[in-house]
């Protein structure tokens, strides 16, 4: 049902507005994720927070609005409509700079009227008509209240709209926006200006009623004329005007605020038209009405004077009002330059997010790292230890120690040279010296060594990425790789690594884990290992600085099967069997799986936990940009204002 047939038009039109707003705002709200903005000074975005929102469910006033191209007398015609000389006239192009508005005194609440109404403007009280001839770069809008202006007006003086400068006519498009009647004040030079088109063109777009007056001419030899012009104004604009007015060339009248003005016959149009709502609010038949207007309205016949103040009185508040908001509500969903157009550019925007979420999606499994294994040697003396504690009886293990304290003292000078030898061996690898303690510290530099090379693995795979097309993967990648951001990079993957478990703490456990396992499972292993240990525990001392020697030669070798092989060798000592030592050849296997195992393990757990604690700190920010910036298409405040759109286009 079309809105101008249903009872409570204005009322209608101001939940529309309010719905608008509301979900209009809500959806500002979080577009910032996916960078998008509304341009400062967008038509409909205007229309909505200058003008619907500040007048719905107010009918007390009418904002009418003096607006024109340069030297065509717009101050002139404001002064008489205001009955005083409010705003100066200046004859050199562009003089007016700034808004002038004069308000009836009988509105209350006149400032909060207009900050609500005119946000954009920094309000000064009028105290002078040269005001607003000063130039300045700060929008001012001077304004006053007159107690003998008629009820319910609000009237402005703008500046051109025409003008060079730039600021001018913004400020004179923020008043249009506002404005719920303009008077378009034409000349015989200026009515067919370009600039003065569009505006005006811009302001039938809007639905904005419109009384044009044709200023500075010659009443009896420019009627004829004035026919032709006004048609090609209309034609050019869209503009259908509810009246058509014309005023002489007389400085001295004008400046004395006495200066006559003739409205030309409509036949039936023009003023009586505004109080057919049907006629006036039909905005879908403004196209064919116009012409016929134009071509009806101006016979050539003995203008009438009229007081150009009476006319608005006589206006019809409530329905020019819903004139005015139906066109705000048709500009703002306009499908080319309302709200569909930036919901278009939220959703591309979001699919860009969505579309540079996905290109980082599964980055993590391409870049690969391992961190360097352990030393063969802590691991062999890891599972010693183990096998000491764990699994050997009480006295079996004093037995040893005593063993091995005296075995210690026996090869010292074997022991010594060795250490010698593989000392000489690491300070060319940059290490101080051999034993446990220097050789966790080469680990760690190891690991150091691994991480750098995956920092750069990844920033080389970031530079790829960044010369994508898609302009938010760009922006991501490239705040990542820019200014000192390598540097902070690598320092903080240094301090994750730093942040892991201790090297020696994290192996022994997982050692010791691995080992019980192993143990559980392999129970007649086991048994035959101890029966070997319990063999080699008896034999001479002698054998024991074999033992010693043995295991602290081929202990540092890389396969580490050093406990199998001794054993092996007390059984043969003793007992010569050949079919010990393939038993023993199986233990040697065995366990030779399983340091593989634990080494693998190892390695990998953590390689893997400082792959997930770094990159899940390393891409956290990017992520959640791109995911909620990817989720505003999908979002139930885009869902709503498309809604709203829908349910707004089937009622306008």
């Amino acid at each position: 049902m079309d809105l101008i047939d249903r009872v409570g038009l204005f009322g209608e039109l101001s939940e529309l507005a309010i719905e608008i707003d509301r979900v209009v705002g809500q959806l500002i709200r979080v577009v910032g994720a996916c960078g998008v903005s509304l341009a400062e000074g967008e038509d409909w975005y205007d229309l909505l927070s200058c003008k619907l929102l500040p007048q719905v469910g107010d009918r007390a006033y009418l904002i009418i609005s003096v607006m024109g191209g340069t030297n065509t007398g717009k101050s002139v015609i404001f002064n008489h409509l205001v009955g005083n000389y409010c705003s100066g006239v200046d004859h050199r192009a562009s003089g007016t700079k700034h808004p002038v508005c004069v308000v009836s005194g009988s509105i209350p609440n006149s400032l909060d009227i207009l900050r609500r109404n005119f946000c954009h403007f920094n309000l000064v009280e009028w105290s002078r008509s040269e005001q607003p001839l000063e130039s300045c770069r700060e929008h001012q809008l001077f304004w006053k209240v007159d107690n003998r202006l008629e009820e319910r007006l609000l009237i402005f003086d703008t500046p051109d709209i025409d003008s060079d400068n730039e600021l001018n006519w913004v400020r004179a498009r923020g008043v249009r926006n506002a404005a719920d009647v303009i008077i378009a004040v034409l000349t015989s030079q200026k009515y067919n200006d370009a600039a003065v088109r569009r505006f005006f063109r811009e302001a039938a777009e809007a639905a904005k009623p419109v009384i044009v007056i044709f200023n500075m001419v010659d009443i009896e030899r420019d009627v004829e004329h004035i026919t032709i012009w006004l048609k090609q104004f209309c034609d050019e604009t869209g503009c259908v005007p509810i009246a058509v007015l014309a005023a002489p060339f007389d400085g001295g009248k004008a400046a004395e605020l006495r200066l006559p003005f003739y409205q030309l016959p409509q036949d039936g149009k023009g003023t009586e038209e505004i109080n057919d709502t049907k006629s006036t609010l039909n905005l879908n038949k403004q196209s064919q009405q116009h012409e016929t207007f134009v071509q009806e309205q101006l016979p050539q016949s003995v203008l009438a004077m009229v007081d150009l103040r009476r006319i608005f009185t006589e206006l019809h508040f409530d329905r020019i009002k819903s004139q005015t908001l139906i066109g705000a509500i048709r500009v703002i969903i306009d499908e080319s330059n309302g709200l569909p157009s930036f919901l278009r550019r939220v959703e591309v925007a979001s699919n860009q997010f969505g579309a540079a979420l996905a290109a980082i999606e599964g980055i993590d499994d391409k870049l690969e790292m391992e961190l360097p294994a352990m030393p063969i040697s802590v691991l062999a003396g890891g599972m010693w230890a183990w096998w000491n504690e764990a699994k050997r009886a009480v006295w079996l293990r004093r037995i040893n120690d005593v063993y091995r304290v005296l075995g210690g003292k026996l090869v010292y000078p074997f022991s010594k040279l060795w250490g010698v030898i593989v000392q000489k061996l690491f300070s060319r690898v940059g290490n101080t010296g051999y034993g446990q303690d220097n050789l966790l510290r080469y680990l760690r530099e190891s690991e150091e060594g691994v991480v750098v090379g995956f920092i750069e693995t990844i920033f080389g795979y970031i530079e790829r990425l960044a010369e994508t097309d898609n302009l938010v993967l760009r922006r991501e990648m490239l705040s990542l790789v820019s200014g000192g951001r390598r540097v902070e990079i690598l320092a903080r993957a240094k301090v994750v690594l730093s942040e892991l478990d201790p090297v020696e703490v994290n192996f022994d456990n997982a050692l010791r884990q691995n080992l019980t396992t192993w143990a559980a499972k392999n129970l007649v292993w086991v048994g035959l290992i101890k029966l070997l240990d319990l063999v080699v525990t008896l034999v001479r001392p002698v054998f024991t600085v074999l033992f010693i020697v043995g295991g602290l030669i081929i202990g540092s070798k890389i396969t580490g099967q050093w406990f199998g092989v001794v054993l092996a060798a007390g059984v043969l000592v003793i007992c010569g069997e050949a079919v010990v030592y393939s038993v023993s050849e199986a233990i040697k296997l065995s366990l030779a799986k399983l340091f593989k195992h634990i080494q693998d393990d190892f390695i990998s757990a953590r390689s893997k936990k400082f792959h997930a604690t770094f990159l899940s700190e390393f891409w956290h920010d990017v992520v959640n940009r791109l995911k909620s910036g990817s989720a505003i298409a999908k979002s139930k405040e885009f869902q709503d204002c498309q809604t709203c759109l829908k349910k707004a286009s089937k009622k306008i």
